[in-house]
Formats: structure tokens, C-alpha cells, sequence
């Protein structure tokens, strides 16, 4: 797996559905990088990940994953990712093993990484994994589509919001799963999220979304010059641009 190119490129990117919600949108995500995507409710953050997702068709440009254009062969580029299904997206009536066995027959039976089993431990999850989905609470669902998004052993990571409904404990297990993948280069993570000290502690870039675009792309050396008020760092950077 080659660590030098991009994991994922975006260029001239135009998103949404009639009209765009985002223009204009560059992008380039090296692997071992962990990307956050800040901004308020409906400025876009969901649409973006589900046009980089494969999800929703790009209105212009193109998405480059792995190498793979996903104009051009919208099947490569998506095995080079996982997508954190959102709770009400997952398969109500079967149990969390079985649809880890579902998407370990559409990845090639491999599910039983090393690092699955071991996020699987960390959680004390594999008894919960038998339990139906419409049975899980909010948070399990959550543990479960990350698990999922896991399967294929993608290259980059999307989640949206997906630290909502976990408990404290378990919450802070995944970010530092996620930051030590993360530094071996295992994947890179794009994390849409509102929280605010997950950034400023673990993330290696934040794009702001903000009126129609990105707005601002701030970097570990901006992260750690916010010194906890990156709020506040925000609102100065779009005030003055």
C-alpha cells in the first residue's frame, strides 16, 4: 500500500442536488492523516461525505480514491473506502454478526483483522454483536458502522458525527483506535463533527464549511495556536476573509 500518493483528491468539485450546497471544492488527503469537517447544521457537510462516498453524483468535477476515478469506475474507488453507515441506514432485522458476515462476503472474508478484533475487544463488544440491530441502542449502532466501515480495510475512513450516542469511555476508545491507525498509516479518517476538543486533541487538519464552500483549512501548527478556542479561532479567520 503506498503511502506517498494521494488517498483521495478532489478538484473543482460542485455538490448538492438541483443547485449546488458546496462549490468549488478541493481537496487532497494524503494517507495517515486525519481530517475533520467543521461548520454549522446545513452548510454541507453530510452531502460532501456522500458525494466523496459514492453516494450522491457530483454535480461537477471528479473524485479520485485510491488512485480510482469514481466518474470514470464508480466500483474501485469505493473498495478503497469505508463509510460509516449511520444508525438508521443499518439492517434492522439482522444481528450485528451477521452483518458483519454480510460485509465480510462482499470484501473477501475480511472482517477478522488484526485491528477490528481489536476495537471489537476494547469495546467489550462481541456479546452485543449478537443482538438484532432494531435491538441495539443508538450507541451500539454506532459502534456497529464503524465496525462496517471497517471491513474492507479501506484506505480512508468517512465518518458523519459518528462519536454521537457512545459513552465517554467507549467514545474515547475509538479516537485513540483512530489516532493510532491513523499514525501507522493504516488508513487516513475524514470525520464530520461538532466537536470542538476531539479536533483541537486528534485531528491533523479541519475544513470549515461556511457559506457555499470551503471556507478555511487549518493546520495542526493553526489547531494547536487556537490553544482550546478554536471556536473562537474560526470566528477571527472568517471574520477577516
Amino acid at each position: 500500500m503506498s503511502t506517498t500518493s494521494s488517498v483521495l483528491r478532489a478538484q473543482g468539485l460542485d455538490i448538492g442536488f438541483k443547485w449546488p450546497v458546496l462549490s468549488a471544492v478541493n481537496l487532497d488527503m494524503p494517507m495517515g492523516v486525519w481530517w475533520a469537517l467543521l461548520g454549522p447544521n446545513g452548510c454541507g457537510k453530510t452531502t460532501l461525505l456522500d458525494t466523496l462516498a459514492g453516494r450522491l453524483p457530483a454535480l461537477e468535477g471528479d473524485i479520485v480514491i485510491g488512485g480510482h476515478s469514481l466518474k470514470k469506475n464508480p466500483v474501485s474507488p469505493r473498495r478503497c473506502l469505508g463509510y460509516a453507515l449511520p444508525p438508521e441506514r443499518l439492517p434492522q432485522r439482522l444481528t450485528g454478526r451477521e452483518c458483519l458476515d454480510v460485509f465480510a462476503s462482499i470484501n473477501g472474508n475480511r472482517t477478522d483483522s488484526e485491528y477490528i478484533q481489536t476495537l471489537i475487544d476494547e469495546w467489550s463488544f462481541d456479546n452485543d454483536l449478537q443482538k438484532f440491530v432494531d435491538r441495539m441502542s443508538l450507541g451500539m449502532r454506532q459502534k456497529l458502522g464503524i465496525l462496517l466501515a471497517l471491513a474492507g480495510q479501506p484506505r480512508i475512513l468517512i465518518m458523519d458525527e459518528s462519536l454521537n450516542g457512545l459513552d465517554p469511555t467507549s467514545a474515547l476508545k475509538l479516537k485513540r483506535f483512530l489516532r493510532r491507525q491513523v499514525q501507522r498509516k493504516t488508513f487516513s479518517v475524514l470525520m464530520a463533527t461538532h466537536a470542538l476538543d476531539v479536533v483541537d486533541q486528534y485531528a491533523d487538519r479541519a475544513l470549515v464549511c461556511n457559506t457555499g464552500r470551503i471556507a478555511l483549512s487549518l493546520d495542526r501548527t493553526d489547531l494547536d495556536q487556537a490553544n482550546g478556542r478554536l471556536d473562537q479561532l474560526i470566528a477571527q479567520r472568517l471574520a477577516h476573509g
